[in-house]
Order: C-alpha cells, then structure tokens, then sequence
C-alpha cells in the first residue's frame, strides 16, 4: 500500500533510533511467524540506515510498535505490531501517525507498506490513514 506522509506526532508515542527492550517484546508477543522468521525480521530492522525511528507506545505497559526508513522522497512503514491484548484500542493508529509525521519531517513526501491480504484490521488502520492498494504478490511454497 501507498500513501502521503501526513501524520502528527503524538506525545505518547516514544520515538528513539534504536531497537529497545519495549520494541522488541511488543514485536515477539505480536509476532506469529517461527522464531527464526522474527529473529530475521528483527535483525533486517537493525540494518536499516538513517533516517529510521522505532516507535514504541502503550497505556501503562507497551502495547504497539513500529518502525520507519527514510530514503529520499520516501518512507518505508516496518514492522507494525499491537500486542494482542491492546487491539482495536487506536494505539496502532497513533504509532502509525508519528511514524509518517517524522518521515515527513525527514523530506518524505509519500510512504509504502507491506501488508497480507488477509489481515483486514490492518489494511483499515492503513485506508483511514489515507493509504490504497499499490500491487498485490503471492508467495510460493513447496507443496507437502
């Protein structure tokens, strides 16, 4: 998915330009791929150069996180996670929208996201944010 870096910054979303304890236990209690698949999702997010931010926020306890790569006009949304426990209670929303507002801040005029077809609570957090539909791709596997 696409769309413009519009976005403000919301003051309970903790920005930082590295992979904190907060981040990274949001992200495996989120995470539904085998451990190998996060640990390699996790180490690619580590990777990325500057400008990045990780965002972390919660109600009392870290709930959502996130992360952003600037380069050039655009901005890549990374690694977009809630807690299960604290789904559907707008937090996403929140770390979605200070992420683009720091991109924009950073000289990005437009953002891309990668989302599965399938997981519709995140494609509407991501159409309300103004995002729409670039492509669509398919993974293959090995059959049994």
């Amino acid at each position: 998915m696409v769309g413009d870096t519009t976005g403000m910054i919301d003051p309970r979303v903790k920005i930082d330009v590295t992979l904190g304890a907060d981040f990274l236990k949001v992200f495996a209690a989120a995470q539904e791929a085998a451990d190998g698949d996060a640990k390699e999702r996790l180490e690619a997010l580590e990777r990325m150069g500057p400008p990045r931010f990780f965002a972390v926020a919660g109600e009392g306890a870290t709930a959502a996180v996130g992360a952003c790569a600037v380069e050039g006009q655009w901005a890549g949304i990374f690694a977009m996670r809630t807690h299960p426990d604290h789904r559907r209670r707008g937090i996403g929303r929140r770390v979605l929208s200070t992420l683009l507002a720091h991109a924009e801040q950073s000289g990005a005029g437009r953002a891309y996201l990668q989302v599965e077809a399938a997981n519709f609570g995140a494609i509407d957090l991501y159409r309300r944010a103004g995002f729409s539909e670039a492509y669509r791709y398919g993974y293959w596997v090995r059959g049994a």
